[in-house]
């Protein structure tokens, strides 16, 4: 009996050692930094060490600081000592990089520009990324071209938030303008 309860016990701490080493994350939570510059832009790629779930970023489209949060996803595991800051070698719009966990279960990652800045972005289809595109003055397109391995590109045509959220708080207004509570209510049952 005794036996049976020691193989048991030995069982169970193997299953959770080798379920803990799967789930850590090798090296740095962010792997890698590259920047290309065209004409008109600049486009920056974060890449991760693990999937990251983009929930949201301030400030929406212009500044010198971007604070990025995300939700981490299962195969992050453990994040203690992979939040140091990644090589930014030869990149000169970015300072610097940050990342910290909040709480158990979100990670900012802050981007300091070397100067205030005008950017859209994107989060990667398999959530190993995000992709910040920089617009310079002459810059007259708000759009960014993810290509993933093995998957079809993924275009995001991603517009400055202000003017998005006036476009939608105007279609609300002239959506609800003689309505009532009531009606709106009775429209949704």
């Amino acid at each position: 009996m005794r036996v049976l309860a020691a193989a048991l016990t030995i069982g169970l701490s193997l299953i959770c050692l080798i379920g803990t080493a799967r789930a850590q994350v090798a090296g740095r939570l962010i792997d890698a930094v590259d920047a290309n510059e065209r004409g008109n832009h600049i486009d920056i790629s974060i890449i991760f060490g693990c999937g990251l779930q983009y929930i949201s970023h301030t400030p929406a489209s212009e500044g010198d600081t971007l604070r990025l949060r995300f939700a981490p996803l299962p195969d992050c595991g453990s994040l203690v000592g992979t939040l140091s800051s990644p090589p930014l070698d030869g990149i000169t719009a970015i300072r610097s990089i940050e990342a910290e966990q909040l709480v158990l279960n979100q990670v900012d990652v802050t981007v300091h520009f070397a100067a205030a800045e005008r950017y859209v972005l994107a989060p990667t289809a398999d959530s190993h990324g995000v992709r910040i595109r920089l617009l310079r003055p002459e810059s007259s397109g708000t759009r960014v071209m993810i290509f993933e391995h093995g998957a079809p590109p993924a275009g995001y045509a991603v517009p400055p938030v202000d003017r998005l959220t006036t476009q939608m708080y105007e279609a609300w207004r002239e959506c609800c303008a003689n309505r009532t509570l009531r009606d709106l209510l009775a429209e949704s049952a």
